[in-house]
């Protein structure tokens, strides 16, 4: 579980706008090699590997939400590298992950997010991505935070988000669900939604759907991250300047964070 102090740590750090690491102690803008848009397993494995010249921006507050959030898919995989096996092992100390090869999901959140600081990851949450602009030295992407304006200049920007900024990948979701956790014996209840579903609509349908089902048992809590099945495996699209890799095609933690750290 999160220590007392660790959580202590990440209050100081959500206290400056829920962005941390060394890069942001350097004059504006920021450059950094890769920036990551969206927190994703596979943006996190990356970043481990690169720190010092990855930057990772989630308009959330959430790591991993694919999984973290989802209520969704919960198996390890498998740990190949050295670095993986470190991920691996501290979650297993922690016993957010068990032997049996699963994993507790909302927990994964806070459990990155200390890996995050002590790691010295450069991550800047709760940040809505405006624009990115191609310059001479590389794109100059530009974010809207609690801190107020944000441009990171980066060689290389990656896009992990589910369906991409400005729904650049949409057309190429197969299949989106949604899950909610019930008080009751067998808990969790998930519901397949239309691909093109906005929360409003999924989560008209997550209720019709439970009530269709005869689902009894007082609601828990509604996932905030959809569950994804794309059209093709794996899933990589250039659109300009930009790359978009979805963190939520892969259903294994580990696997997640090794692809990452091995791009």
């Amino acid at each position: 579980m999160v220590k007392r102090r660790d959580f202590l740590r990440l209050a100081v750090c959500g206290a400056a706008g829920l962005r941390f690491g060394p890069i942001w102690a350097a004059e504006a803008p920021v450059h950094a090699r890769t920036l990551f848009w969206g927190a994703s397993a596979y943006a996190l494995g990356y970043a481990s590997a690169r720190p010092e010249d990855t930057v990772i921006v989630d308009d959330g507050i959430v790591f991993a939400p694919e999984f973290s959030a989802a209520f969704g898919p919960n198996a390890l995989g498998k740990a190949e590298s050295p670095l993986t096996r470190s991920f691996a092992a501290e979650l297993l100390r922690r016993r957010i992950a068990f032997k049996d090869g699963t994993f507790h999901t909302p927990l994964l959140t806070d459990f990155a997010a200390v890996w995050s600081v002590r790691r010295n990851l450069n991550v800047l949450l709760n940040a809505s991505f405006i624009a990115c602009e191609k310059k001479s030295d590389g794109l100059a992407c530009t974010f809207l935070g609690p801190n107020g304006r944000e441009l990171v200049c980066a060689d290389t920007v990656v896009d992990t988000s589910a369906e991409g900024w400005r729904n650049l990948g949409a057309d190429r979701v197969k299949r989106k669900r949604l899950a909610a956790s019930y008080l009751r014996k067998d808990g969790s209840f998930i519901a397949e939604v239309p691909p093109c579903a906005d929360w409003h609509t999924a989560r008209l349908a997550l209720h019709e759907a439970a009530d269709r089902a005869g689902v009894s048992g007082t609601l828990a809590a509604e996932a905030s991250y959809f569950i994804y099945d794309y059209k093709t495996a794996p899933v990589e699209r250039i659109h300009g300047d930009v790359i978009w890799h979805p963190g939520a095609q892969y259903t294994e933690l580990l696997t997640a964070f090794e692809k990452g750290a091995a791009r």
